[in-house]
């Protein structure tokens, strides 16, 4: 048992050791996106003519001999690789068209500043460093020279700030500058028309990703807030005093998400009750941003998440599987009631509504009336008092057909609505008293009329 114990502890001792003051990166199972760069920009600074540029030459040149070393600067654009990428091979290809005499070694370090090919010279060269390294043997014939320079190429593209570096680039020279006799070899640059021969670097990676998590349950009609992280797939591994931690959070440049979902009904927005949104933008030195989200359609629905800006498949998006179910309220149209119950013509009809609503306040109850049968309807806002909600129709013409219904919506937007009522407009009493008045005067001057004939 103390054996097994001791053994324990030197190999945790030995494992914090290999990692201490390092970033590692660690391979997953997700699929590799290949990717292939042409230079961006491509020279050679010779310390024989210390103030001349080379950029627009079609070829490279490394040179070892005393005082008249030259050495090569080659820079890739690595931008369409989103922060994060973790870097499964990256190559640095170089072709020799005119090899050294000898066999020889040469070193690949990375810059440490910005520099211009069309005026960089021996004497305004960036400075550069070793860490991480690359050399590659050189062969005394033609062909492809290969610099495995993964490790620099994955601090360039590792998503937490104080774990990356900036791209500014290479430099590749002689492992033994200041040969007494010349040790000299030639490439071909960007310049040249031999284009399948120019300096490329390839680089296999796997993409980061964008994950949504969100509160549960979805409750139809209330808003739920959800997180969205950027996130490296393989993470690094960290070593604070004596723990190693893996690091998988994106901190670096800003990131527009696109947010969908797979329901008809449903909205984003940045605040509870805000604007609808289709984007939101997680900004330079933040991992994470929250946005919201409402539905009123019941079931199962697919919230997704994408990243813009970058080619396809560089980057890999989220979803969220949410179910929406019904909350613990209801809202109902108890009654309905016009008054009066037949009204005649110049009769202003009274319509009134009791509104039920359990668990969320009543948000908004309307009148909708139709003097066409339904062809156009008119809206009015229903005013509460006394326990009910009341609206007006204003007074209609003899014989004309009313239709209308009543629609109350809660504060979660859920509406309901009542099955569309008619009455017709009739004529007032005094109506038909005139006309029996006339009928009666009528019939009276008639029997007058006749008397007076008889008495002729």
């Amino acid at each position: 048992m103390k054996e097994k114990r001791l053994f324990g502890t030197i190999f945790l001792t030995v494992l914090i050791f290999a990692f201490l003051n390092t970033a590692l990166i660690v391979h997953s199972d997700q699929e590799k996106v290949e990717a292939v760069f042409q230079a961006s920009a491509d020279t050679y600074v010779d310390q024989e003519n210390p103030e001349a540029s080379y950029g627009a030459i079609e070829y490279l040149k490394v040179r070892s001999l005393v005082s008249k070393n030259a050495r090569v600067c080659v820079f890739f654009n690595l931008s369409t690789i989103p922060p994060g990428a973790s870097v499964l091979s990256a190559k640095l290809f170089l072709y020799l068209s005119k090899p050294p005499t000898s066999q020889r070694t040469y070193l690949c370090y990375r810059l440490n500043s910005a520099w211009d090919e069309a005026s960089l010279t021996w004497n305004r060269k960036p400075g550069s460093s070793s860490t991480f390294a690359a050399s590659s043997s050189v062969p005394t014939t033609p062909g492809w020279v290969v610099l495995d320079i993964r490790e620099q190429v994955q601090k360039f593209l590792n998503g937490i700030g104080e774990h990356a570096w900036t791209n500014f680039g290479w430099e590749i020279f002689d492992s033994s500058e200041d040969s007494q006799d010349v040790q000299e070899a030639f490439f071909i640059s960007s310049e040249s028309g031999e284009q399948d021969k120019r300096p490329y670097l390839a680089i296999e990676f796997t993409p980061p990703k964008l994950n949504i998590t969100g509160g549960m349950p979805f409750v139809a009609g209330e808003w739920v807030g959800l997180t969205i992280k950027r996130l490296s797939q393989d993470g690094i591994l960290v070593t604070r005093g004596d723990r190693i931690f893996k690091q998988d959070w994106i901190n670096i440049g800003s990131i527009t998400v696109r947010l969908s979902t797979s329901s008809g009904t449903g909205v984003f927005s940045l605040t509870p009750g805000g604007e609808p949104v289709e984007r939101l933008v997680i900004r330079d030195g933040e991992t994470q941003a929250v946005v919201y989200y409402r539905d009123i359609t019941l079931g199962n629905h697919t919230l997704s998440v994408s990243a813009e800006g970058y080619p396809s498949g560089y980057y890999v998006g989220g979803s969220l599987q949410v179910t929406v179910i019904a909350g613990n309220y209801s809202l109902e149209i108890v009654s309905i009631s016009i008054s009066p119950e037949s009204p005649v013509m110049g009769d202003v009809i009274k319509v009134s509504a009791v509104v039920s609503s359990i668990g969320v306040g009543v948000g908004e109850v309307a009148l909708y009336y139709s003097t066409d049968d339904g062809a156009s309807w008119t809206k009015l806002m229903m005013s509460f008092s006394g326990g009910r909600y009341e609206a007006y129709i204003p007074s209609q013409n003899a014989f004309t057909r009313v239709s209308y219904y009543v629609e109350a919506s809660d504060q979660k937007g859920n509406k309901v609505k009542t099955d569309i009522s008619t009455v017709s407009v009739g004529l007032p009493d005094w109506v038909f008293l005139a006309l029996a008045v006339i009928v009666v005067v009528a019939i009276i001057g008639f029997i007058g009329i006749r008397r007076i004939r008889k008495k002729r």
